[in-house]
C-alpha cells in the first residue's frame, strides 16, 4: 500500500492488508480502521462499494487480533455491515442503511455499531458552500435521513 499522511495508507490484496496492518499496529495503533464501504461525501465512490474482499477483511482481523486488538469499520450499507460482521469486525462505525436482520446477526457476533449522524447535518447544512458537489450531498442525504432511521433498530 502507500501512505495516506498519518490517517492511513492504500493497500491492496492479502498480502498488502496484513502489511498495512502490521505496520499499522507497528507505528503505535491502537487499533486498526478500514474503509469497507464507499464513502457518502466522496465525489469518487458509490455508497455500495465494497472496498475489500472477504479474503482481505480475514486477514486484517487476524492480524489485529494477532496483535491484541480489533478491527473498526467505515460502513453504510446492509451488505459491507453483514459482511464485516461474517469476518469478525468488532466495531461498525455508521451503519445508516442497517437492516434488522443484519442488527441482530453482529450483536451475535459481538460487534458493535457505533452511529455517526452530526457529520451528515453539518455536510448537508454546509457542504454546499464548502464545495461539495450535488452528487455528493445526494448521498449525504441518504445516509443522514436513513442514519435516523437506524437509531430505532
Amino acid at each position: 500500500g502507500f501512505a495516506l499522511g498519518a490517517l492511513g495508507r492504500v493497500c491492496d490484496g492479502v498480502s498488502g492488508i496484513r502489511l498495512g496492518a502490521r505496520e499499522g499496529i507497528e507505528g503505535g495503533a491502537d487499533f486498526l480502521k478500514i474503509m469497507a464501504n464507499g464513502g457518502a461525501a466522496s465525489p469518487t465512490d458509490p455508497i455500495h462499494f465494497l472496498g475489500f474482499s472477504r479474503e482481505e477483511l480475514l486477514a486484517v482481523v487476524e492480524e489485529a487480533k494477532n496483535a491484541g486488538t480489533y478491527v473498526a469499520a467505515h460502513l453504510y450499507t446492509d451488505a459491507a455491515i453483514r459482511r464485516a460482521a461474517e469476518a469478525g469486525i468488532h466495531s461498525l462505525e455508521h451503519c445508516n442503511l442497517i437492516q434488522l436482520d443484519t442488527a441482530k446477526f453482529a450483536a451475535s457476533q459481538g460487534a458493535i455499531a457505533v452511529p455517526t449522524l452530526v457529520t451528515f447535518e453539518k455536510l448537508l447544512a454546509e457542504g454546499a458552500s464548502s464545495g461539495y458537489g450535488p452528487d455528493a450531498l445526494a448521498k449525504v442525504e441518504i445516509v443522514q435521513s436513513a442514519g435516523m432511521g437506524s437509531l430505532s433498530i
